[in-house]
Formats: C-alpha cells, sequence, structure tokens
C-alpha cells in the first residue's frame, strides 16, 4: 500500500485524462494516424519532463524523449469550456461565444444550454471529410474511483494507450500529441493537501486569467521519422495550433469563411522556423487580460489590470 507521503505525491497531479482519439488505419502512407491526449487542469510543473523531480511520469517523460517538447505552449483559455473550444476549432473562444462575462465564467453544469455554435467546424469534422474515423474518449463517471487511487493510473494510463499504438503496429505511421487544457487549479486542496496541480515557477494558476500558471501547459509531439525525437522548441505555440496542424496532416483545407487563429506546426516542427504567432491574447472571460508580442530575437508580454470588475479575483 502506498504510504502517506505518496498519497501526498500523487494528489498533486490531479489530472483527469480526456483522451481524444482521432484516427484511421492506413488510408495512406502520407496521411497518418492521429492520437490527441488532453489531460484536465495539468499544471505545467507536474511532470517530469518540464522539471518535476518529485512526481513520477515515466510514459509522458518518455514520450518527450521520442518527441518533442513544447516550452512556450498555451491555452487559449485558463478555464475548461473556452480552452477547449479553441483547441477544436482553432479560433480564440471570443470568437464563437464560449466566453462569459460571469463569476464563472463558463458553462458550469452539463445540462445548461449552449455548447459550439452550429456553424462552428470542428478539426474531427475536417477529418471525417477526408475519411477518417473519429472518436473521442472521456472518462467513465460511472463507477468513479477513489481520487488519490485515479491520480495513481494517470500516467499509467497514457503508457497503456501509446502501448496499444505499438502492438497494432502504428508507431511509426501515428503522429501523437499531449497537452493539458491549462494550468493546475492552486485553490483545491483536500483539507491542507493542494490537490489542484503544480505550475512550478510559473505565476498564477487555473481561471486566472493571462498569469503564465493558468495558461501555459505542458506540450509534446511525437511522430517518429519525421519530427526529431528528443528535441525542445522554444518558440511560442498554442493549443490552437492543433486544428490547421491536423487539418494539413490529412490533407483538408480549413474553413475560408472565417478567421483561423491557430497556426500550422509542421513547418515549425520540421524546419527549424521562427513561430507564425506574432502576436498571441490572453483573455479573462471576455475581457483582454494580456497580450503576448513575439519578435524573432525577443519576447513581449503586456499584462492589463483593473479590467473586468464584476467578480472578484486575479483579474480584477
Amino acid at each position: 500500500m502506498p504510504s502517506q507521503l505518496s498519497h501526498r505525491i500523487v494528489s498533486l497531479v490531479a489530472w483527469i485524462v480526456s483522451s481524444l482519439l482521432t484516427q484511421t488505419y492506413g488510408i495512406n502512407e502520407s496521411r497518418p494516424n492521429i492520437l490527441l491526449i488532453m489531460a484536465d487542469d495539468l499544471g505545467y510543473g507536474d511532470l517530469g519532463c518540464f522539471g518535476n523531480n518529485t512526481i513520477r511520469t515515466p510514459n509522458i517523460d518518455q514520450l518527450a524523449k521520442e518527441g518533442v517538447k513544447l516550452t512556450q505552449h498555451i491555452a487559449a483559455a485558463s478555464v475548461c469550456t473556452p480552452s477547449r473550444a479553441a483547441f477544436l476549432t482553432g479560433r480564440y473562444p471570443i470568437r464563437s461565444g464560449m466566453v462569459s462575462q460571469t463569476k464563472k465564467r463558463v458553462f458550469i453544469r452539463t445540462g445548461a444550454s449552449g455548447g459550439l455554435p452550429e456553424n462552428e467546424t470542428t478539426f474531427a469534422k475536417l477529418l471525417q471529410q477526408k475519411g477518417y474515423a473519429t472518436s473521442i474518449i472521456d472518462i467513465s463517471w460511472e463507477k468513479p474511483a477513489w481520487f488519490i487511487w485515479r491520480q495513481c493510473r494517470r500516467d499509467g494510463l497514457d503508457g497503456r494507450i501509446l502501448a496499444a499504438v505499438d502492438r497494432v503496429g502504428l508507431r511509426n505511421n501515428t503522429f501523437t500529441y499531449f497537452t493539458s487544457d491549462h494550468g493546475g487549479y492552486l485553490e483545491f486542496r483536500d483539507g491542507n493537501i493542494q490537490v489542484g496541480g503544480w505550475n512550478g515557477r510559473l505565476k498564477g494558476g487555473k481561471g486566472m486569467g493571462g498569469w503564465e500558471g493558468g495558461i501555459r501547459v505542458p506540450g509534446i509531439v511525437r511522430w517518429p521519422g519525421k519530427v526529431a525525437p528528443n528535441t525542445v522548441l522554444d518558440e511560442p505555440t498554442s493549443l490552437m495550433d492543433i486544428y490547421p496542424t491536423v487539418a494539413h496532416l490529412a490533407g483538408a483545407s480549413v474553413p475560408q469563411d472565417r478567421i483561423i487563429d491557430g497556426k500550422n506546426l509542421i513547418p515549425l516542427l520540421w524546419k527549424d522556423q521562427h513561430s507564425e504567432h506574432e502576436f498571441m491574447f490572453h483573455y479573462c472571460g471576455s475581457h483582454l487580460h494580456a497580450v503576448r508580442w513575439y519578435q524573432k530575437e525577443s519576447k513581449y508580454k503586456l499584462s492589463l489590470l483593473s479590467i473586468c470588475r464584476t467578480f472578484p479575483g486575479v483579474c480584477v
């Protein structure tokens, strides 16, 4: 049985895997299988490959060794709903109405009316149009595991997913991506124990507008034979970049009747070019909280204060 220390350590992980799996079995060699894994509330400092020397995450660490580690990977929002909406559409959530000025700033109940507008096109739709079989795999709430034991299994579950890819011989033709929807939830506690993730040296966390701890997330890409292993990419990238990237891999065209804020990652991963993101915008709900300006030899970030006074918190 794990020790009290082990209980404390694993409770810091605090992430629920929401695996979004989009794959096709050998349409042709030029179009790979695509496996996207998104963790919930996983902090930038929760993984060994991103500097944590306490929590053991051997499977994710191995994934990083076999691929490219994105150290400036940014979520479009510091809370779940708008961040995932941006991930699926490649667009800032304010463009699709997936933001709010309420205290919670998001839909907080499963039965709440709302969701992505019908005129939004997710990358899954683009892939389906190109013959891909798509699927989203979420956690089961029917028999919820005790919180601490659930955390013990997170890295192991990722290992089982990756092992399944290897077992059926798809490793070399599978584009694998791992990330989190936003930073760790610093206020989430079980008694005196923080169980909501850790963001390393970054300031802030989940729900904290444009502060780095809330929006900078781990990012890992593995594609054997296509991207160099054990590589670190210190260029601004975004969860929104996955939209045009997987569209490119599938041979699909992104919609031309709307702005797509994400950038195709393939040129950056292959040719060691600079990021195409000159500006990145960070919101607190529907209010602009910070702006990142990236130049070829320098980076700047402007944080705006006193932007929304409808509720207390870091965004005030």
